[in-house]
């Protein structure tokens, strides 16, 4: 069977009180569940939290989604920006639950970064986030 065959699920597209439910091969199949993962989750918002879940700057909090942990975290100027969760050098898991800090250390190099940092380099830790992150050599 083609999960991915369009007449296979054309009893799903009737009107609601003429619809099936989907074949039962797409609830435990690997190859359906990566397509979701990649045609919905990836593509579109997804609802994680509330502003109010970060209300303070320091704030954050940790989520998972479709296999990756981030940080979702209030800075000193008020914005609340996201992040993956993980050392860039080392992949090291750098928070976990919700809580406040007022800076993200990183357990393996045991190097701060504070919440407006922008992570694409260590020497742009140091400078605030702007819209428009620093070019590094």
């Amino acid at each position: 069977m083609d999960l991915f065959d369009p007449e296979l699920f054309e009893g799903v597209r009737r009107a609601l009180t003429e619809a099936e439910t989907l074949p039962p091969e797409c609830y435990t199949s690997p190859e359906f569940h990566a397509r979701e993962i990649e045609t919905i989750f990836m593509k579109k918002w997804n609802l994680i939290g509330r502003g109010d879940d970060v209300a303070n700057p320091g704030d954050y909090m940790v989520r998972t989604l479709v296999g990756v942990s981030f940080i979702v975290m209030r800075g000193g100027d008020g914005e609340i920006r996201g992040f993956v969760n993980s050392c860039r050098h080392r992949g090291s898991r750098l928070l976990g639950g919700a809580g406040s800090c007022e800076r993200i250390v990183c357990p393996y190099q045991a190097g701060p970064t504070p919440p407006t940092a922008v992570w694409n380099s260590p020497t742009a830790w140091k400078r605030p986030l702007t819209s428009t992150p620093p070019t590094t050599g």
